[in-house]
């Protein structure tokens, strides 16, 4: 197996160099120019400059896409959004691809557009980090800021099903309005007639609401009737350049979907609330959270809310952050990956995958010596069996960057120390710090930490607000309580049935000395070593 092959190309290039879908045989943009393309078709016929300059403080904008391609509309997008939209606004663009272009395929097509460099360095370099390599179904999400893609791999009817209502949890429908824009974008009826199916008409009816609008720059009459039959008001505009028509759409009266019985859930691993729904307003307008408990977990949690707008407080019974569970100087960060596509291995993929993204923002920002580093992962074949699940792991992501199959001289090469077995390397892995991630995961000027404070008891407060007993004498009310303090939850009335236990964690200290004072990445097996700390 060589690491360095390319996957089979979903494109080929014309002597332009514009790519041309091996799949559809045909143009992924206008020959004439693509982004004049892009921002007439979809930005100006969804009226999307004035309509993002309309948006109050921390509203949403959701765009919906089918056909993802070079990416070119959703950075054509992003670019309208940082001219039009508040600063403090969330933009979420979901899309939808079968074929996806490989990081270099990628890479190469955008740089046609000088214009959007910044904004295709920015999205490429998450592409390379998360991209698993191949054509099989996978969801990405990548942040910027607060700009959000999703990227559906998979075919477009069962990638936008997953939206559906009958599909959420309570959690998930308290927080789906719909789409606000489609950008239908597929490759012509004749050649990509899935793309243009009554399934996934009716799938985007359901998933818009009132003042939905949609765009497309096809005018095929069989849309027209498709789209109206879907409870689209359809009207046709001039085409771009040498295409006479393009037809545009907003949705007709009240939508389907506010229609539609919320009345299925599915059964999830982790327990969610029922009442969620009705009380996420009262959550809103007192938007005041509590954590119990400082180390990884709350401050994470902490992070997350104030991102959203929540005001939060961490309160930590010792005198600083991450002192218990979470208090090893090092920690290493992979999961257990797994060639096999079930439940768990998928999710652990997706947690890789979005950590090392994550993390790298800290990487970037700290001291190397002492707060971390985004050094590289080696996890070595130890025995048969591992090394038999890493051939196969290597195998299915044979072409993702994220993840390498090495023998033992590559393996102490990389570690700079001698290394006895072959193994799995994961360049964009590291280790971290977590007591120095804690303080940057808090840094947020809705985040207020207290340390030497402790809760001891949770009561239910008048208003839906809950009161917290602290250090016996102190009260405080809040409109939600997250506990995050491991075994010592059990200590209050509400989460005494918790099945929790504390375990004893062991670390070695290790004088760096020669050659150990060498080692430039992060080595597991049995057990696991990092590099030499300050």
């Amino acid at each position: 197996m060589n690491q360095s092959d390319q996957p089979p190309a979903n494109v080929t290039w014309s002597e332009k160099g514009q790519p041309i879908s091996r799949e559809y045989g045909d143009m992924y943009f206008s020959i004439a120019d693509g982004l004049a393309e892009s921002r007439y078709v979809f930005i100006e016929q969804n009226q999307l400059p004035i309509r993002f300059s309309n948006l109050k403080a921390n509203e949403h904008f959701i765009v919906g896409e089918t056909g993802f391609g070079t990416g070119l509309n959703f950075l054509s997008t992003w670019q309208c959004w940082l001219e039009y939209a508040p600063c403090d606004a969330q933009l979420h663009f979901i899309s939808t691809e079968k074929y996806p272009l490989s990081y270099h395929e990628l890479s190469q097509a955008l740089r046609l557009w000088p214009q959007l460099t910044t904004l295709a360095e920015h999205l490429l370099a998450e592409y390379k980090i998360q991209f698993i390599g191949t054509n099989e179904s996978h969801y990405y999400h990548f942040t910027f800021g607060n700009v959000h893609l999703s990227l559906l791999i998979d075919d477009v009817s069962r990638a936008l099903q997953q939206l559906l209502p009958q599909q959420h949890n309570d959690f998930m429908q308290a927080h789906w309005a719909g789409v606000d824009a489609w950008f239908l974008d597929g490759f012509s009826p004749a050649k990509n007639p899935d793309m243009w199916t009554d399934e996934l008409l009716h799938t985007i009816s359901f998933l818009s609401k009132a003042g939905t609008s949609l765009s497309t720059y096809t005018a095929a009459s069989s849309v027209k009737r498709v789209l109206e039959n879907h409870n689209f008001i359809v009207d046709k505009k001039p085409g771009f350049g040498k295409k006479r028509e393009l037809i545009t759409a907003k949705i007709n009266g009240q939508p389907i979907c506010k229609s539609y019985a919320f009345h299925k859930k599915n059964q999830t691993p982790w327990a969610y609330n029922e009442n969620l729904t009705k009380n996420k307003h009262s959550l809103k307008a007192n938007n005041t959270v509590a954590i119990i408990g400082g180390g990884l977990a709350g401050c994470h949690t902490a992070y997350a809310l104030a991102k959203q707008g929540f005001k939060v407080t961490i309160f930590e019974a010792n005198s600083q952050l991450a002192s218990e569970g979470s208090g090893n100087p090092q920690a290493m960060l992979y999961t257990k990956l797994s060639a096999n596509k079930e439940p768990l291995a998928e999710f652990n993929l997706a947690c890789q995958l979005y950590a090392q993204t994550f993390y790298q923002k800290f990487w970037e920002t700290t001291d190397h010596q002492s707060d971390g580093e985004q050094c590289g992962l080696l996890q070595l074949a130890y025995n048969q069996s591992t090394e038999k699940k890493q051939r196969l792991l290597a195998e299915r992501f044979r072409y993702a960057h994220f993840l390498k199959a090495i023998s033992k001289d590559a393996a102490s090469k990389i570690a700079a120390i001698s290394v006895d077995q072959s193994g799995i390397y994961l360049p964009c892995s590291g280790w971290i710090n977590p007591v120095s991630l804690c303080g940057w995961l808090t840094q947020d000027e809705n985040i207020i930490v207290r340390t030497d404070t402790l809760v001891n008891s949770i009561k239910a407060a008048p208003d839906q607000q809950w009161q917290l007993q602290i250090d016996d004498h102190q009260q405080q009310s809040f409109g939600a309580v997250v506990v995050c303090n491991a075994h010592t939850a059990k200590e209050f009335s509400q989460t005494a049935w918790l099945p929790t236990k504390a375990l004893r964690g062991q670390i070695s200290y290790i004088d760096s000395k020669s050659p150990l004072l060498n080692i430039q990445t992060v080595i597991t097996g049995e057990n696991y070593i990092a590099p030499a700390t300050k």
